[in-house]
């Protein structure tokens, strides 16, 4: 199976979209997510182990449209361990925009999926502010 990564989304060529859900193997995809250490952020499922950078899509956003594509992924494998991995990251998902929106009075673009911060709210990095109201997050 010939593949591109581009963070922690694996685009299979034979596949017209890039999402878990189209996945042959997601208990591949789940073991390489908790050898990681990605499955420990309790704030989202970070885009990527970037360290250093300033891009919006690196450590430590999480980006909505990817984190429900890794839950609905999980959700829909027929795998136990996954569905249950998929209710414990919606929930905490939700616990993160509720307490995000409960602090802003907004939805934003990407949230702040740090496990070494307290902080509840918007990422940050790339070359514009963080937005308010995004269609992902609102729609």
């Amino acid at each position: 199976m010939r593949q591109m990564e581009f963070g922690m989304t694996t685009i299979w060529r034979e596949r017209p979209t890039p999402t878990p859900t189209m996945c042959p193997t997601p208990c591949l995809f789940y073991d390489y997510l908790k050898r990681e250490g990605v499955l420990n952020f309790t704030k989202g499922i970070p885009t990527s182990l970037a360290m250093g950078s300033i891009q919006q899509w690196d450590k430590e956003n999480a980006w909505p449209p990817m984190v429900h594509m890794v839950i609905e992924g999980f959700r829909t494998s027929g795998d136990i361990k996954l569905m249950k991995a998929a209710e414990q990251m919606a929930t905490q998902w939700l616990i993160v925009n509720y307490k995000s929106y409960s602090k802003s009075y907004a939805m934003f673009e990407k949230y702040n999926a740090s496990m070494f911060s307290e902080e509840f709210g918007a990422g940050g990095g790339g070359e514009y502010e963080v937005q308010k109201g995004f269609g992902w997050t609102n729609g």
